[in-house]
């Protein structure tokens, strides 16, 4: 996305309230960082904010829609940290900077061997509201969220990484608006900005529906019809759905994982509103998977198929292929598989591949021969 569209993006996401005054800032801020200039000049800024002004005349400012809240319900974040002590303090301020009260952090540092732990009880030692655990043992992502998981006392959870930051200080405050309007929703979702660190590049791809949706359809439609959140970072979950979907035995606490199982206790919501960035860099660019790693998410494919089809009581068999299809095309494609692997991965479609085993063990052929 060429610079120019990114910045017309982000006047029409302004102009529509989706973007707020502090944002847009946050954006111009990081625009200049890494071209040099900001994206928006000191008269166009306001030129835009005398023309957002007439627009919205009779727009209710943040703090009164706040006291229609009668209570504020704890919301608990999720931060496995690893090596990004040059990142993890943003990404803590962004969600410190959130003007919602009730908030906890728990970081999570899985056996970092730069300055993270010195940072986090000097500059945060203060801080009543956060919860630093070092690990004794490497866990990966999975089951540093599973630690993280145990450990939290809120009603509602966001899964944030240590390289996400926040630019929307209104974010969870309007999350927890829509959990106390919408009783069925398990799962508040936001926009967020993609930010290339590699290319030095900023691109703006918003959410394909807005407003509530139920889990049914959301699952159905993942990534198809629907075009998933950047991360986890920008979604609020609201604990008692996760906990119904077994999250308190879950190791594979992936992104698509997240999603899937709580798509099936609960409906979703959408809003229009742009909250933080999502970098891209090479530490977080996947070039080669384990096949460890690859067979436990097939794993995990499975349960949400048997979870999904006991929910919803729809045949689920063709969802079911295309989903296993995409991991183990992914992971073929990845790097040069060993013959052991393969036959490793052949042998579990042929035990976990359902009415449609053949199918798959005739993709996972295909798909090898095409990478030789």
């Amino acid at each position: 996305m060429s610079d120019n569209n990114f910045r017309d993006q982000v006047i029409r996401a302004y102009l529509n309230n989706s973007i707020t005054e502090y944002a847009l800032q946050q954006i111009n801020s990081l625009s200049e960082s890494y071209s040099g200039h900001p994206l928006l000049g000191t008269l166009a800024l306001s030129q835009l904010q005398k023309e957002k002004a007439e627009n919205n005349t009779q727009k209710a400012s943040c703090e009164k829609n706040k006291s229609s809240l009668s209570a504020y319900p704890k919301v608990s974040f999720i931060v496995p940290t690893h090596n990004r002590v040059q990142l993890l303090p943003k990404c803590l301020d962004s969600i410190l900077s959130q003007n919602y009260p009730n908030i906890e952090i728990i970081v999570i540092d899985d056996c970092s061997n730069d300055t993270t732990e010195d940072c986090m009880k000097t500059r945060y030692a203060s801080k009543a509201n956060i919860i630093y655990v070092r690990n004794e043992q490497n866990l990966g992502p999975g089951g540093n969220r599973q630690k993280a998981y145990q450990l939290l006392s809120g009603d509602f959870v966001v899964f944030t990484d240590d390289d996400d930051f926040y630019f929307e200080p209104t974010f969870v405050d309007a999350a927890i608006k829509i959990f106390m309007e919408y009783e069925n929703v398990g799962m508040v979702c936001a926009n967020s900005i993609i930010y290339n660190v590699v290319a030095k590049q900023l691109s703006f791809h918003s959410l394909t529906y807005l407003g509530e949706l139920t889990g049914k359809d959301f699952f159905l439609g993942f990534r198809t019809k629907y075009r998933k959140p950047n991360s986890t970072f920008p979604t609020v979950f609201r604990k008692s759905v996760l906990d119904n979907a077994g999250f308190k035995d879950m190791w594979m606490m992936n992104d698509t994982s997240i999603y899937l199982r709580a798509a099936c206790f609960g409906d979703v919501y959408m809003m229009n509103q742009w909250v933080g960035t999502y970098l891209v860099h090479d530490s977080n660019i996947s070039k080669a998977l384990p096949h460890k790693f690859i067979l436990e998410n097939l794993d995990e494919k499975a349960t949400i198929y048997s979870i999904a089809q006991s929910q919803f009581g729809t045949d689920l068999d063709d969802w079911y292929y295309s989903q296993l299809v995409d991991t183990i095309i992914y992971y073929l494609k990845s790097d040069r598989i060993s013959f052991f692997n393969c036959c490793s991965l052949l042998k579990w479609c042929a035990s976990n591949g359902k009415g449609q085993k053949k199918q798959l063990i005739k993709a996972v052929i295909a798909t090898k021969k095409s990478c030789k």
